[in-house]
């Protein structure tokens, strides 16, 4: 039998290169694998690759608007939930719910139609319907302009 001068000659050099390919190429792991104690292998990112998107232009004016607000929430004296529904954490968790949700926001409403909520508090008036939303913010807002006159 004639060989071909191009191939290994004998088996150790074909053990060789088969490593040799095998070392330079690995082989994608599925599922079959992953049952065996084998894990998923990482993909390669580009260097300066962090995996975050950077904040847009709507979240950096929300940060500023924000800065403002906490200033402006402090010297009102408000610094516990307006909501106080059961199960309100009263001064932890604290953030901004608005009247709206933040993309239907028109003009200066997002400084203007904002209430100090916990978080329970704020997820509990964020499932409502809009209307009703708008309406409990609007009455917060409305008892605390008649307490501090």
């Amino acid at each position: 039998m004639k060989r071909s001068r191009i191939g290994p000659k004998t088996f150790a050099e074909a053990l060789a290169k088969a490593l040799a390919r095998q070392k330079a190429k690995p082989r994608p792991v599925d599922q079959k694998d992953r049952e065996h104690g084998y894990e998923w292998r990482r993909v390669k990112r580009p260097l300066g690759y962090s995996g975050r998107l950077k904040p847009g232009r709507k979240t950096k004016a929300w940060t500023a608007e924000r800065r403002k607000l906490k200033v402006k929430y402090a010297q009102m004296g408000i610094t516990s939930c307006e909501l106080g529904y059961q199960g309100c954490k009263r001064d932890d968790w604290l953030s901004f719910a608005h009247g709206r949700k933040r993309r239907k926001l028109e003009g200066d409403e997002l400084s203007t139609l904002t209430i100090l909520a916990c978080i329970p508090c704020h997820d509990r008036i964020e499932f409502l319907p809009a209307d009703e939303m708008l309406a409990i913010v609007e009455r917060v807002i409305a008892l605390r302009s008649e307490s501090q006159s």
